[in-house]
């Protein structure tokens, strides 16, 4: 049973709380004063029972020392939160899709609502599913870039034709000049730019001419090596023997030389077999050197050939609730589009002008680079960086590159990254002599040497990752590496 009273001298409410049978009964009651002016206060009274078969433990009632309010009340205090609209939701995910998959996405929408109105080049994603992949693709993109003459475009087109899958041409240079109906001499100035075309090796008339492009390329085509490729065929009849007689240098120097000829790939071209398809589609962004002599700069864009403009039509407020709402997903839509193409641009800029020595190939490698640092000067978050690196691709001087791979965790011991520290112990195993190649220590203090500081241990780990053979089986094969 529970009932309440008022009570003079200030008290408000008592509360009594009644248990127990007809002949024992127990009493709790709480009296809550009130000042007549300033902050509430309190005393508390409590009773017991007296039996202690009804109520073995005391009860006893406690009131807070700063107990401020009994009875329920309102309050308005302003405080700081963080909503994700759905527009926001919206744009991060579109920032993990490539242009070609976006532009099938918007056109699946559009097909949906009335509202919504694609155009451009990457509007109908029927055509970018039937570009082509693969080697001649790759090389395609690329040529575009060489700014080539009507005519030299057309002798281009001729060298693509005879262009075989291991990345050799298939036909000679009369054959070419034929088909293209122009003179020798301008298929073969046509030929040495098309040779500048990355992987290098492309477009080379024999297995010497394949091999000279890649060690020019790699500055590893010395006195000695350009010697043994002048007298290559030897080795078919007499060995290294013969190869050391035709080519007037000692089975020392042939063997370093041939050492840093086994690190090249004899056929370029049958990568893109087996390569990331990813890298095979056309590119996400562009990035283009403009301008002359000290005041060159970037260009960078999104690839308007595979993303199409979006348009949101409006609609009249009086028109029914359903045609109203596919407005309003149009905008959104729209919008969300915007939001995801202004990111990309800021995070494509912000790496380009972080790895622009790389990208005019000034450099051989990459300059160490976290995701947090682009973040920083893209104004995003890192984890929006992440999205965007993992999937995009971008056409650049060095042809299409993965922006993943524009990252690269520095060396705790030097100023050069993972990527340039691989590729330095590369090097020095090439250039090791085949009867007495280098241990990891010894890799080490080469590496000490030029100013990275790196442990036998961490050696050995780049150098499987190179898939370099140890120290034991490159004494009896040479540095090949693992099929």
């Amino acid at each position: 049973m529970m009932g309440t009273k008022q009570f003079a001298h200030g008290v408000d409410l008592v509360t009594f709380i009644f248990r127990g049978s007809s002949r024992r009964k127990e009493q709790v009651s709480t009296c809550v004063s009130r000042a007549p002016s300033g902050p509430m206060k309190h005393r508390a009274r409590s009773w017991t029972s007296e039996d202690p078969k009804v109520y073995p433990r005391a009860t006893t009632v406690q009131v807070g020392e700063q107990l401020m309010a009994i009875c329920p009340r309102f309050e308005i205090t302003p405080r700081a939160t963080l909503r994700i609209g759905p527009e926001l939701v919206q744009a991060i995910g579109l920032l993990s899709l490539r242009n070609a998959d976006l532009a099938a996405d918007l056109a699946k929408a559009a097909r949906g609502n009335p509202f919504l109105r694609l155009a451009g080049a990457g509007a109908d994603p029927e055509t970018l599913a039937a570009m082509p992949s693969g080697l001649h693709a790759h090389v395609l993109t690329e040529i575009g870039f060489l700014a080539l003459t009507p005519d030299e475009w057309r002798i281009a087109q001729a060298f693509l034709e005879a262009l075989a899958p291991s990345g050799w041409l298939d036909a000679t240079i009369e054959e070419v000049a034929t088909r293209a109906g122009v003179p020798t001499a301008r298929t073969e100035a046509v030929l040495r730019r098309l040779q500048q075309i990355a992987p290098s090796g492309l477009f080379a008339r024999s297995l010497a001419e394949c091999l000279e492009l890649q060690a020019r390329d790699r500055g590893l085509l010395t006195d000695e090596v350009a010697a043994v490729l002048r007298s290559l065929g030897a080795i078919a009849d007499g060995g290294i023997s013969a190869l050391a007689e035709a080519s007037g240098l000692s089975i020392k120097a042939v063997d370093a030389a041939l050492a840093a000829l086994r690190t090249l790939d004899p056929k370029p071209g049958a990568s893109f077999a087996a390569a990331d398809q990813s890298l095979l589609r056309a590119p996400d962004f562009v990035a283009t050197r403009i301008g002359h002599g000290t005041k060159q700069g970037w260009l960078v864009e999104l690839n308007a050939a595979t993303l199409p403009d979006i348009e949101a039509l409006g609609c009249d407020d009086d028109a029914p609730l359903t045609l109203r709402r596919a407005a309003q997903e149009a905008r959104s839509l729209a919008r969300a589009v915007a939001r995801r193409n202004s990111t990309l641009l800021a995070v494509g800029r912000a790496l380009v002008r972080r790895q622009s020595a790389y990208l005019k190939m000034e450099v051989p490698d990459p300059a160490p680079l976290v995701r947090a640092e682009i973040a920083g000067m893209a104004g995003v978050h890192e984890s929006t960086v992440s999205r965007v690196a993992q999937a995009m691709t971008m056409q650049t001087p060095r042809g299409v590159i993965g922006l993943a791979s524009l990252f690269s965790r520095p060396v705790s011991g030097g100023g050069c990254s993972v990527s340039a520290l691989r590729a330095r112990i590369g090097s020095i195993i090439a250039a090791e002599p085949c009867a007495r190649p280098l241990s990891d220590a010894a890799i080490a203090d080469r590496l000490a040497a030029d100013g990275i500081a790196v442990a036998q241990r961490s050696v050995a780990r780049h150098r499987e990752h190179l898939g370099i053979p140890a120290r034991a089986v490159r004494r009896r094969t040479g540095p090949r590496r693992p099929a």
